[in-house]
């Protein structure tokens, strides 16, 4: 899981540049995640059931973000929305999806 750790932390060192330190903590907090054993771990333990590595983050990640959503802390469920949001980014990177940026667009575009 190097390159998506890679990738998201030159977004924190842009993302301090640019926004506030708490936004930039939220992706340094993804960047945690990342490094999670237990993910990890399940993320390996499909790929050794003959799962492919996409499918596996897939699976792994609803897991814990149903068992998350699950529990009475509203400090825990807000952690599935980052989960899925660090989910969403390893999957761009495995199947090589680019995120389109919208940044180049006037404000107030719809």
């Amino acid at each position: 899981m190097k390159k998506p750790n890679f990738n998201l932390l030159r977004f924190v060192k842009k993302t301090r540049t640019r926004l506030s330190d708490h936004e930039a903590e939220i992706f340094e907090a993804h960047q945690m995640m990342l490094r999670d054993p237990e993910w990890i771990k399940s993320i390996e333990n499909h790929v050794n059931d003959n799962k492919c590595i996409a499918w596996a983050v897939q699976l792994t990640t609803d897991s814990f973000v149903a068992m998350l959503e699950g529990i009475d802390d509203p400090y825990l469920k807000a952690r599935a929305n980052d989960l899925k949001d660090v989910s969403e980014r390893v999957l761009r990177i495995l199947l090589g999806i680019e995120k389109v940026s919208l940044d180049h667009l006037p404000q107030g575009t719809i």
